[in-house]
């Protein structure tokens, strides 16, 4: 049997590179330069010996502010990525949830203060003369 009812045509238009193309582009191209200019300070190389010098000249304040961003950044990425893995293991096996559950509980209860210290010589051996233990150790404790 054939339909009587009008069949509708519809032609896709070509996708064109438009404004709003380039302006997410742009975006994330400003944000891969951020990441890579705030990061490679994280590089530097650190002794326990010396001390590094700090600018304090008013022209760094946007520098270090960056630096701060890329490392509360990190730490959200790490924490969404941790609250969605450990969510989903405990949403889907019941012998993962029996050990996930008491060992937050237990984790909750223990001040950051509690196991700070031995996270950061942690990073620091896993970093040896480099920064990035430090900064490691820094975006662990956010």
């Amino acid at each position: 049997m054939k339909s009587t009812s009008p069949q509708l045509s519809i032609q896709p238009e070509p996708r064109v590179f438009g404004w709003i193309d380039a302006a997410v582009m742009l975006a994330l191209f400003g944000l891969l330069w951020s990441a890579l200019h705030f990061g490679k300070g994280m590089l530097v190389h650190f002794d326990d010996s010396t001390v590094l010098q700090i600018d304090a000249s008013p022209g760094q304040i946007p520098y270090y502010a960056g630096r701060t961003l890329l490392r509360m950044w990190i730490a959200f990425l790490f924490s969404l990525f941790f609250a969605i893995a450990t969510g989903y293991l405990a949403a889907k096996s019941k012998t993962a949830r029996a050990f996930i559950l008491p060992a937050l509980d237990v984790l909750q209860s223990v001040p950051v203060l509690g196991f700070l210290s031995a996270t950061v010589t942690g990073f620091m051996a896993l970093f040896p003369g480099s920064l990035m233990g430090v900064e490691c150790a820094a975006i662990f404790a956010q």
